[in-house]
């Protein structure tokens, strides 16, 4: 499992958690009626900001890497086909599930598989970036291609193990 970073294994959880998808929604109880009667607090009164984290906070927004951006994963990184197939990898990965996890790599042998290591050497482009845990900015999903390649579809992989490049 060091191949994989324990970086993307210990924070899949909280990827799974940002991408789940709509049928996810779907399953969950609806509240009962007493509930939705019971008031909620005044928004003055629920919590005040910590000004130093909502300084945290928006220093990460500020490093979130955009669109167009270009990107090395230094450590590789995992990147699939889709956003559900990164969250079922990464889980494995968090659950210890090695060989489900290998499974899920494109290989000779698994040509059917739906996720790819990334070359640390190279470099990618981000079309798609997707920051959806308010007090987590700097936890995100990308969508990236090749370098040079021109395409609305690419695979997707975890922000936080990415670092941005300059354009040559």
């Amino acid at each position: 499992m060091t191949k994989w970073g324990f970086a993307v294994a210990a924070l899949s959880v909280c990827i799974l958690a940002a991408c789940g998808s709509d049928a996810d929604e779907q399953k969950k109880p609806s509240a009962p009626a007493s509930a939705a009667a019971e008031p909620s607090a005044p928004a003055s009164a629920t919590a005040q900001a910590d000004p130093e984290h909502e300084k945290k906070l928006a220093a990460a927004r500020a490093k979130q890497i955009e669109a167009e951006a270009l990107v090395r994963f230094p450590q590789s990184s995992l990147a699939c086909l889709t956003k559900d197939a990164l969250g079922e990898a990464l889980d494995y990965g968090a659950k210890g599930e090695q060989t489900k996890m290998l499974a899920m790599v494109i290989t000779e042998s698994n040509p059917d598989g739906q996720c790819v290591m990334l070359d640390p050497k190279k470099r990618y482009k981000v079309i798609s970036a997707e920051y959806n845990i308010p007090d987590s900015p700097d936890m995100g999903l990308l969508e990236i291609v090749g370098e040079k390649t021109i395409s609305k579809k690419g695979a997707w992989t975890v922000s936080w193990v990415a670092e941005p490049v300059k354009k040559r």
